[in-house]
This record gives C-alpha cells, sequence and structure tokens, in this order.
C-alpha cells in the first residue's frame, strides 16, 4: 500500500519527537542523584557482581558497587533498590554490565525504546490494525503513561511485551518454536505479571498436542539457567536467601491482594496476596473451556493481559504496559465507531493517563491501585461498542 504525503508526516515528526524526548532524557538518568533510584542502577550492580563470581542480591555490595559507578550516597532508596528477578534474568544484564554505566544506561534505553516501538508494530498487525494507521498505533501506545514510566525507570517490562509478542508470532506461524522457546523463558524473567499465560499455555498445548512448543521452551530454559550457573554455581542458593531476607511481603505494591492485607485481613496474612490470583485462575479455566473450539491467542492476548495484571500478586502501574496489546486492539476497534464516541473515549483514556502522570509527582506508586480498573474498564466499554456496531452492521 502507498504511503500518503501526510503519513510520512506525521510518521517522521514522531520519530523527530521521539529523538529530542531520549535525547533529553538520557542525561539525567545516569546523573549521580539519579542512579540509586533508577531500576537500571541494580540490575547494572547485578549483573557486574554476577560477571564477577559475587553475590548479585546482596544489598550491601549492590549499594557499593553503583556508587562505585558515580552514585551518589545521599540518594540512597530502601529495599525496592534489589534485584530480584529470577536467576536466568541476570543473562539480560551482563552483557551491558560489561560497560561503564553511563554508557550501558544509554543503550538500555535505546535498546528498551526500540522493543517497545517493534512491539507495537507487531501487536498492531496481529490485532488487524491497517498499516497506515500506525502512526495512531504508536501515538496513542507512547501516550499510555506507562510507556513513558517503564522507560525512564529503565524497567525490564519491555522484554516481557516483546516475549509476548514473538509466542503469538509462533501461533500465527511467523516464527519458528525454536524463536518461540526464547520467548517464553523471557517473559519468565517476570513471571507474576502475565501469570495466566502460563496456564492457559499448558491447556493449549495439551488439548492443541503442541508438543514440540513444551520441548522448546523447556530446553532454551535448560541452557539458560545451565549458562546461568556456569557464570556463578551458587547463584540460585544466594536467590533463595535475598528472597528469604527480603521477601516479597515487605512491598508495597498496588495490587488488589495488598491492599486486603494491609487494609483489611492483616499485613501478616501473607497468603491474602495470593488470593486474587486464584479467582484470576478460576475465570481462565471457565474461559478456556468456553473459548477452546476456536481460540487464537491474537484475540485473546488483550482479555488474558488485563486479567493477569488486576489479579497479579505484585505488580507495579509501568508494568501495565504488558496490557499494551489491549490498548492497540482498543485503538483499532475505535477507529470505526461514530465521532462522539470515539471522542468521549479518548478523552477518557486521556484524562486516566494525565491523572496517572499528575498524581505520581505527588504519590506513591502504592496508591494508584485504580488506573489498572481504570483502563481496563475504558476498554470494556470500547469493546461493548464494537460489539453493538457490528450486530447492527450484520
Amino acid at each position: 500500500m502507498r504511503k500518503t504525503p501526510l503519513y510520512n508526516l506525521i510518521t517522521w515528526a514522531l520519530l523527530f519527537v521521539g529523538l529530542v524526548f531520549l535525547v533529553k532524557l538520557a542525561p539525567i538518568l545516569y546523573s549521580p542523584e539519579f542512579i540509586l533510584s533508577d531500576d537500571f542502577g541494580h540490575f547494572w550492580a547485578s549483573g557486574k557482581l554476577f560477571i564477577d563470581h559475587k553475590n548479585p542480591y546482596d544489598l550491601d555490595l549492590l549499594f557499593s558497587t553503583q556508587i562505585e559507578a558515580g552514585a551518589e550516597s545521599s540518594s540512597a532508596t530502601s529495599i525496592g533498590s534489589q534485584t530480584l528477578n529470577p536467576p536466568w534474568a541476570l543473562l539480560l544484564f551482563a552483557p551491558l554490565s560489561l560497560l561503564d554505566y553511563s554508557l550501558a544506561r544509554i543503550l538500555w534505553l535505546l535498546i528498551n525504546t526500540m522493543l517497545v516501538v517493534l512491539s507495537i508494530r507487531i501487536f498492531w498487525n496481529l490485532m488487524g490494525g491497517a498499516n497506515k494507521k500506525l502512526w495512531l498505533a504508536l501515538l496513542v501506545a507512547l501516550c499510555f503513561t506507562p510507556t513513558y514510566s517503564v522507560l525512564s525507570k529503565g524497567q525490564i517490562t519491555p522484554w516481557i511485551v516483546i516475549g509476548i509478542a514473538g509466542f503469538v508470532l509462533y501461533t500465527e506461524g511467523k516464527i519458528n518454536v525454536w524463536w518461540a522457546g526464547l520467548c517464553l523463558v523471557v517473559v519468565s524473567t517476570k513471571p507474576q505479571l502475565f501469570y495466566l499465560l502460563w496456564p492457559a499455555l499448558g491447556l493449549w498445548a495439551v488439548t492443541k498436542r503442541k508438543w514440540k512448543l513444551l520441548i522448546a521452551g523447556l530446553s532454551v530454559g535448560g541452557a539458560a539457567i545451565l549458562a546461568t550457573l556456569l557464570l556463578n554455581k551458587q547463584v540460585f542458593s544466594q536467590y533463595l536467601d535475598a528472597i528469604q531476607e527480603y521477601p516479597y511481603d515487605q512491598w508495597a505494591t498496588p495490587t488488589i491482594g495488598a491492599y486486603l492485607r494491609f487494609f483489611w485481613l492483616g499485613v501478616d496474612q501473607f497468603w491474602v496476596q495470593y488470593l486474587p490470583a486464584f479467582f484470576g485462575l478460576g475465570w481462565l479455566i471457565f474461559h478456556y473451556l468456553k473459548q477452546r473450539e476456536h481460540w487464537s491467542w491474537s484475540d485473546q492476548i488483550p482479555v488474558l493481559s488485563i486479567v493477569s495484571l488486576l489479579t497479579s500478586p505484585y505488580a507495579w502501574t509501568y508494568d501495565a504496559i504488558i496490557i499494551l496489546p489491549a490498548i492497540l486492539a482498543a485503538t483499532d476497534r475505535l477507529s470505526g465507531s461514530s465521532k462522539a464516541i470515539r471522542v468521549t473515549l479518548w478523552l477518557i483514556f486521556g484524562l486516566i493517563n494525565t491523572a496517572n502522570l499528575l498524581l505520581h509527582t505527588q504519590l506513591s506508586d502504592f496508591w494508584f491501585l485504580w488506573f489498572t480498573p481504570a483502563i481496563a474498564i475504558w476498554y470494556l466499554l470500547v469493546s461493548l461498542f464494537y460489539q453493538q456496531r457490528l450486530k447492527f452492521t450484520t
């Protein structure tokens, strides 16, 4: 399809704005007062300790390594500045940990930005979006405040999103099974986020006899674990010691389970953190049995990602980038709606994201339990209007 001059103009304008944004943002990210509060700071330090055969989960070592990289000790933060991803996640950080922190931080920002843009393009195509409206998909996704947050924090979540995209590409026959296995291993570096993927994948693989995918995933996962052990034989015991010494129940996350613990059933009732996930699993079993005859991952990923995030035991607002497939699906569905509906729903979307951005300047992330449900309701409204339009046109 031939691209119009307007399309080319908007595309280049978006690229220019994005480049200016990155140039302005980059120097801030490796300034001394920022390093210890930046998630990439402890990722980089963990990778460096991992390569040096030291404990990558030791808080004192992480702190001193970041100080050596130029961080100001007065800007030290609390327990949140520790890497507690599974050990094989260190394989993602280790190559950049060979570089100076400032260069590594810029490269991490560029890599994550490219992963986000690539994920947007993949999901937009999978959702049936028109190529000539790719600029709209990019604009909406980049206006989704968790996209900005996850890039500025230097988090690992963009890797999860591209991993999900790669897996869906496999189900569409566009990449081979070994790439799919690699994508699943990448997603497993933050397994609690899109946790419904794992039981859904198991049900689908067994009922559809996708044994090659299971073998590929286990093989690549085994290779990742072996590579991790070759670099540090004690890393798994060090990881287990870390999560016992600094357990997850100390985190005040904006999740339903955390609110139930902190405001109702008691902080010491740790099991409550996982209660919403049990309801999520129950919903998944019912949903899969209902949809299994015509199950399509491209169609199911949006709703699975939303329910996963709503009921996840641990998630932060920047992790909401995993529901980009739902945002893009809604964008495509809204494009055919009446002007009144489009304007109203885009205003709601804008208000939700503006509130998220502005309130974060005054409040900690714990107080943003409302954000994911608000986006979920917005997505539901878009879907309802879309279904109504289909009824009138058929």
